[in-house]
């Protein structure tokens, strides 16, 4: 088996009326009571029509990243969009001064526009500032001030980036000439005809077809909202809050679409960078024989990604690379000390380790999370790791810290001593743990990631060497990795060897009873031409009642599967089937005039509208429970996060003529280290669901503290309470229960539904939100509880566990 880790091998009426049944059975089991469908908006969203982030396609489509950022976020808002062209920027930004427009995308948020404009928490993406140099210009280079001199700048009048250019040029002490342009297709259109030298503007969009010889200015773009339009902002926040929760990664896929023209044929280098260059000799990297899928020896020749990649900065650079093949990390580090090598081909990025090393690392060119390959069914207490892997793993919490660390100098080793039972599990990269996956026994071993631990891998040079070489590799590995590091361990991948000998190990359980059973007939098979030499009328009995029998229990077996799956899938698959009725329904309804009290179908567009909403929460619990979000923990400073929140509910609290009073004396300046989403989606939920049952008139009150459990860490108590809001007994039992059972596990909330007695459909969607609260509060470390008395109305309390900043 040791073998396995040596790499030398690769409609028409009548359905309206069943429409109408169903709809009607429905609300007849569930006992509804009264709701309102929120209302669609209609919002309007300024854009520059030479823009590339949103634009018009050659079929009249609206496409680009602000188009899809905002269908993201009218999922949750029931917002419709109407686009409005510009073609001067200040105007726009105007417009939505006076109100013309509701949404303007793109805004750099500055103190100036915060006096006059609104901002959400949240912003859409990220720029630099830069100067831009024509396509095929080779006058400049990256960084070289004294080369800008006296040029012609184009920038666009009345912008941030251009107010951000004039002050870093002022502390550069660059002279220039400065041109004035309207908006940013006529800049580009000036650099590209010879009008201006460079041109400054943010780095985005089609921009990024051009190489940049100079950055500076990094910050946020937000969406910027008309003043008086708090709705908006609050909604927003609303929706971008539940996108991070429930799709984590959809910011990340966004992120690519906001560099469409992202290439590494834009790296410009300094003129001390090229000279070094053109005087280089071949650089010498070490490569280990047997750190796949990095790198690799067959046949003589080495393979893997870092060869791959070494080429494509070749080509970039114009640097010229050979391989000097190691066996283990300290030989490479050697032969960098000795001269015998100048790069060390793969270092982990723990700066402990490097320095100590006397190397410095480049820019990483791979960087994802710890991976675990563990033994199933044996306690972990002695792990390998690779050099410089351990002080990174030590620092994270879900790692066992007392854990016998064994550091083996090559990742073959570490893999070798886990065969054998020398460790019970591996630490390593997330790239090597997949490439490894494809030869390990899937029954004996299991890969765990591990979230909160990131592992870095990077060039080392030697401290001395000239730094240089250190910034083009840097910037190289900045341009080029994104682009290329994905399709390379792809390659590499796919070339991975699978032993013949735990093929069927990687079988399924469904596709290994399959083989079971057709080599267990192919017997019965032989067998019985075998024995109906002399008795083949007994023989054919005894088979056809062996299959009759094995054909009831796989039938009964069968009956009680998908009784249970029924059971436990009928709220999870309910909007499924009622999804496209209730759409027709409330069409049919408003095309008749539902909206009207006095109208017919008014009922119907009603009922309609309470399923529809009591759907939308069970599909949010589907979600919840199918899937674990990632959570991304951060320091918050605990009393200005808070106000913040509430500074939302007090405009809803104002329009609904409820009082809305908080109190938060007993929170000082503490900095916690809290997960931004999670907590925003408790409060907002606890907080609008109380608002929700509070009459106009009443009181809601919310009142935090934070005390000090033990040595850095910190309760964060919060008390909701809402006198005028009264539960009914029979609702506060189901929901105390279910609590009771979410926290034994004994029962999901499903369970509790088909278990209950009762089919109010209003107490079953709060008992929808008290699963997802719960769900939402337990996955971050907290406890809540929800009381009631006849003086107090309904009160609730929730403790959330935090590290202290």
């Amino acid at each position: 088996m040791l073998q396995a880790f040596r790499l030398k091998t690769r409609r028409n009426k009548a359905g309206w009326h069943r429409l109408m049944a169903v709809c009607l059975a429905l609300l007849f089991m569930l006992s509804p009571a009264g709701y309102v469908h929120a209302e669609r908006k209609n919002v309007r969203v300024g854009y520059s029509s030479s823009g590339s982030m949103l634009y018009r396609n050659d079929e009249g489509d609206y496409r680009g990243y602000d188009v899809i950022y905002l269908y993201e976020i009218a999922k949750y808002t029931n917002w419709d969009f109407t686009f409005v062209p510009y073609d001067k920027w200040n105007e726009a930004v105007r417009d939505l001064e006076l109100g013309k427009l509701d949404l303007l995308p793109t805004v750099l948020k500055t103190p100036a526009r915060e006096k006059t404009l609104l901002f959400p928490l949240h912003p859409m993406a990220s720029t630099n500032v830069a100067l831009v140099a024509p396509k095929n210009d080779t006058k400049y280079t990256y960084g070289d001030i004294s080369g800008f001199q006296n040029a012609v700048i184009g920038v666009r009048e009345n912008t941030v980036d251009t107010s951000a250019f004039i002050k870093w040029a002022a502390s550069r002490g660059l002279n220039y000439q400065m041109k004035v342009y309207p908006d940013r297709g006529p800049l580009i259109q000036a650099l590209d005809q010879g009008e201006v030298d460079l041109i400054a503007t943010s780095y985005s969009g089609s921009v990024q077809q051009y190489p940049v010889v100079a950055e500076f200015s990094p910050q946020p773009m937000y969406f910027a909202v008309a003043p008086g339009r708090t709705d908006l902002v609050a909604e927003m926040d609303a929706a971008v809050n539940q996108s991070m929760l429930y799709d984590p990664s959809f910011n990340d896929r966004l992120m690519t679409l906001a560099n469409p023209y992202r290439s590494a044929n834009r790296l410009r280098f300094s003129q001390e960078e090229q000279e070094y260059i053109d005087q280089a000799p071949v650089l010498r990297v070490t490569m280990m024989r047997d750190g796949a899928p990095f790198s690799y020896e067959e046949d003589g020749v080495m393979k893997g990604v870092l060869p791959q990649l070494l080429q494509d900065v070749g080509q970039s650079t114009g640097l010229s690379f050979s391989i000097v093949p190691v066996d283990t990390i300290d030989e490479a580090v050697d032969a960098v000390r000795t001269g015998r090598a100048d790069i060390v081909g793969r270092i982990a990025i723990d700066p402990y380790y490097v320095r100590e090393l006397g190397l410095r690392a480049t820019t990483p060119y791979y960087q994802e999370k710890t991976m675990q390959i563990a033994r199933i069914g044996r306690e972990i207490q002695k792990a390998g790791i690779m050099p410089g892997a351990r002080e990174q793993l030590l620092q994270n919490d879900t790692v066992p810290q007392d854990l016998d660390y064994e550091t083996y100098e090559s990742i073959s080793e570490c893999l070798n001593a886990l065969e054998k039972g020398d460790v019970d599990a591996v630490f390593c990269d997330m790239a090597t743990a997949t490439y490894f996956g494809n030869v390990l026994h899937r029954r004996e071993f299991q890969l765990n990631i591990i979230d909160s631990s990131t592992y870095g891998l990077a060039f080392g040079l030697d401290r001395d060497a000239d730094p240089r070489l250190g910034r083009i590799l840097d910037r190289t590995l900045q341009e080029i990795v994104p682009l290329k590091m994905p399709q390379l361990l792809q390659n590499t991948y796919e070339h991975a060897p699978i032993s013949a000998a735990n093929i069927f190990d990687r079988l399924s359980a469904l596709q290994l009873t399959g083989i079971f059973l057709l080599l267990l007939l192919a017997l019965l098979f032989f067998g019985y031409a075998s024995f109906n030499l002399w008795r083949k009328r007994g023989m054919e009995f005894r088979v056809a009642e062996i299959e009759q029998s094995r054909r009831q229990a796989s039938m009964q077996l069968d009956i009680e599967r998908h009784a249970n799956q029924a059971r436990k899938g009928f709220y999870q698959y309910l909007d499924i089937s009622l999804a496209q009725p209730l759409k027709q329904i409330m069409k049919k309804s408003l095309d008749h005039g539902g909206l009207s009290p006095d109208s017919e179908y008014h009922e119907f567009y009603q009922l309609a509208s309470r399923i529809q909403e009591f759907l939308l929460d069970v599909r949010m619990l589907n979600q919840i429970e199918g899937s674990k979000p990632s959570l991304n923990w951060e320091t918050l400073a605990c009393r200005e996060f808070l106000e913040g929140l509430c500074h939302t509910v007090d405009k809803t609290a104002e329009r609904k003529g409820v009082t809305f009073a908080t109190d938060f004396s007993g929170i000082g300046d503490e900095m916690i280290i809290g997960e931004r989403r999670s907590i925003s989606m408790i409060i907002i939920r606890v907080l609008s669901y109380l608002m929700n049952y509070t009459p106009s008139g009443g009181t809601l009150l919310l009142s935090g503290n934070i005390s000090q459990a033990y040595a850095g860490r910190s309760v964060l108590m919060l008390n909701v309470q809402a006198p005028a809001v009264h539960l009914s007994d029979e609702l506060l039992q189901h929901i105390h229960r279910l609590l009771e059972s979410a926290q034994s596990k004994d029962a999901s909330i499903y369970d509790s539904f088909a278990d209950s007695d009762w089919g109010s459909l209003e107490e079953r969607k709060m008992l929808l939100r008290v699963a997802i609260l719960q769900h939402i509060i337990s996955e971050i470390g907290g406890d809540w509880s929800i009381q009631q008395d006849g003086s107090c109305g309904t009160r609730i309390r929730i403790e959330l566990y935090f590290d202290l900043a």
